[in-house]
């Protein structure tokens, strides 16, 4: 009788053991997820979707939390409250996709393209854009948190009314940038046209642009 029962322990040992590696090994190689099954709302947690052509599609409300969606083409979709929570979405096409309302936070665009793209209404906070392009992006109705913006293109982009004063900026391009009504820190002033720098007001701190220019 003992003895039936460590082998049973052993057995159920042995399977928890099997188990855990499988665990590791998702985590380490996530198993690709059939783009056919992208329907808005479904949850795609943590699935890797590296390089797919995911172009025009409506994938709103869809769960893309710790998902690798690294060189994802995502041009023209519909992303609207979609989760990006910790996703990694490293070189992803986003040109033009609606992001309206999208989780984003902790989220990863580093040298992503979101040239045009629609992200009103979304909370960047801790996020990465180093040598994103945010080209022709409207910022306002958007809210940063502690980002980082190195040696991102804001080429005509629009930061009205945004405040970047916990965020990193170094060697960003702002030519043709629409701003005003800002806020900025006292070390960060350095990062801009020094056309642009008159129009901002001292007297404050963090640096605030001057609404009265």
């Amino acid at each position: 009788m003992e003895k039936n029962k460590k082998i049973t322990n052993l057995m159920i040992n042995k399977t928890d053991f099997l188990k855990a590696i499988m665990s590791v090994l998702d985590i380490v190689n996530p198993k690709e997820y059939d783009i056919e099954k992208l329907k808005p709302g479904v949850s795609c947690a943590g699935v890797s979707l590296i390089g797919k052509n995911l172009k025009g599609r409506d994938l709103r409300n869809i769960n893309f939390s710790q998902a690798n969606l690294k060189y994802v083409n995502f041009e023209g979709a519909n992303l609207e409250g979609a989760n990006f929570r910790n996703a990694d979405l490293g070189g992803a096409n986003l040109k033009f996709a609606n992001l309206k309302f999208a989780d984003i936070v902790n989220a990863s665009f580093v040298l992503s393209n979101l040239q045009g793209a629609d992200i009103s209404y979304t909370v960047i906070k801790n996020n990465e854009f180093i040598r994103a392009n945010l080209t022709g992006v409207d910022f306002r109705n958007v809210q940063i948190i502690s980002a980082n913006f190195t040696k991102a293109d804001f080429e005509s982009s629009i930061l009205i009314g945004v405040n970047l004063a916990t965020s990193e900026i170094k060697d960003a391009n702002f030519k043709n940038t629409t701003l005003k009504n800002m806020i900025i820190s006292q070390d960060q002033i350095i990062f801009f046209p020094k056309k642009l720098i008159q129009k901002f007001n001292f007297n404050s701190n963090p640096v605030s642009w001057n609404k009265l220019s």
